[in-house]
């Protein structure tokens, strides 16, 4: 399994931004990697604009969320990723 550097996804990012419009498809939507890493970077990303305006971010998970509940249980994650 090979790791990819935030400053390499910035590169990619900067040439998807060139586009105007982005899905992100999300498997596993509220599981730990997801909560811990995937949803974090994306964030990053949006702070830093190099993801488009256009964003649409789905979600597919076994455990069963509304829009709601799933943005009240990443809140603590992503505002932990603002410090990191």
């Amino acid at each position: 399994m090979t790791t990819t550097s935030f400053s390499h996804l910035c590169r990619v990012f900067s040439f998807l931004h060139l586009k105007k419009k982005l899905l992100v498809l999300v498997i596993g939507a509220s599981g730990d990697l997801a909560k811990n890493k995937t949803y974090p970077a994306l964030f990053k990303l949006w702070k830093a604009h190099l993801i488009p305006k256009r964003l649409k971010v789905w979600g597919y998970a076994r455990t069963v969320k509304s829009h709601h509940e799933l943005h009240l249980y990443l809140r603590p994650y992503l505002l932990r990723s603002i410090h990191n």
